[in-house]
């Protein structure tokens, strides 16, 4: 069985000989006060709701409990997902600095896409396009407009590093939390 991670002491201490005034215990695990934390709410609105679906009292309260958990389980994950920095999220993006509220408020989900250096000898800059993933050199991360008089199509809001799809969908992801967008492979 492999050993659950549980994201270390919620409440570390600096000198370890502090842990025998508790038994040799470091206290109780990151994960541990996350379902703490959000059993509360949880738990009012499971126990509530159990006498409407004939489920018992004490169903109502291994049902929370449960619940609780995979919700810390699932924070402690994120904790311990890739690190994303602003100079992954914007650097495509006017300034390399987040799109304002209402800039935002135009795309109707986010896209991640390979893309390919088409430059020429002699051409003045780079040029890229769109293309399949086997022709990739790299992914980036779009921003699908709602189609509009002003706006259609889809804008680059970033690059994701050489040869990485994987850290593209998770930067897309990241933002698609921030902004409520879902993402999609284009």
């Amino acid at each position: 069985m492999a050993e659950r991670k549980d994201g270390g002491p919620a409440f570390p201490v600096q000198n370890a000989n502090y842990t025998h005034a508790y038994g040799g215990a470091p206290g109780m695990s990151l994960r541990d006060w996350f379902a703490g934390q959000v059993l509360s709410s949880v738990a009012s609105y499971m126990i509530e709701n159990a006498y409407k679906d004939e489920t018992s009292r004490e169903e109502g309260i291994i049902n929370a409990v449960h619940l609780s958990y995979d919700i810390a389980d699932a924070m402690v994950a994120e904790r311990s997902g890739p690190t994303i920095t602003d100079a992954d999220l914007f650097n495509c993006w006017s300034g390399g600095v987040s799109p304002t509220p209402e800039e935002i408020a135009r795309f109707d989900w986010l896209e991640v896409g390979g893309v390919r250096d088409v430059s020429e000898p002699g051409d003045n800059g780079t040029h890229m396009e769109a293309c399949d993933d086997a022709d990739a050199e790299f992914w980036s991360v779009y921003g699908h407009y709602r189609p509009t008089a002003t706006h259609v199509g889809c804008e680059c809001i970033t690059d994701g590093p050489p040869g990485d799809k994987e850290r593209a969908w998770a930067i897309a992801e990241h933002l698609g939390r921030l902004w409520n967008l879902p993402v999609r492979e284009r």
